[in-house]
Formats: structure tokens, sequence, C-alpha cells
């Protein structure tokens, strides 16, 4: 099921990536592109592995204190992915980048 799940992006990736290639041809090597889709690869492997780790782990926590599992994601899981997204605008803002900050808080409501 979760193969199902995951083969739109990859094949809108790859679908992208060779629409680009093609589209620029005078400007790409063939190492950075076999290197993009490595690591391409690599992060979707993990961030889907992970995020099933966050979740157990949240679950778990909720069992161990008997905690309502509502509760857990509106705190811990909603922390958990929000995060990343603060960061990203911090690091936007900090480079001085405030129109991706911008359209990271505008993208989240």
């Amino acid at each position: 099921m979760k193969v199902k799940k995951i083969i739109f992006p990859v094949v809108l990736f790859i679908a992208g990536l060779v629409f680009f290639i093609l589209n620029n041809k005078n400007d790409i090597s063939a190492l950075p592109v076999v290197f993009a889709i490595g690591l391409f690869a690599i992060g979707l492997v993990l961030l889907i592995k992970g995020g099933d780790w966050f979740v157990d782990g949240a679950s778990s926590i909720a069992e161990k204190f008997k905690i309502p599992e509502i509760i857990i994601g509106a705190t811990i899981v909603s922390i958990g992915t929000t995060l990343p997204e603060v960061m990203v605008s911090a690091q936007a803002a900090f480079k001085g980048n405030g129109a991706i900050s911008y359209g990271n808080a505008i993208g989240s409501i």
C-alpha cells in the first residue's frame, strides 16, 4: 500500500527532472543529475521511515502516560511538523530572503 503512495511523487519528480535536462542540455552534466537523484531517493526513504518512527513514538508516549492520542497529536505531532517550516523561514529571513518566509507563512494558513 505504501509503495502506491510513493510511486506518483517519484514519477512526477523524474518527469520534471527529464524536462529540466532536455531544456538545459548545455548547462548540465550527467554526474550532478545522478547525484541529485540519489540524494532524492535517500531523502525520500529517510523521510518516510522517519515519519513512521515519529508517529509510533508519539503513540507509545500516549499509551505509556495514558494520554488521549488526540492530545499527543495536537501537541507533539503538530510541533514536530511545524518546526521544519519555522527553521526554513528563519534561515531565509537571516539570509535576506524575506519572500520565502512570507510565502511559507501564507502557505501554512
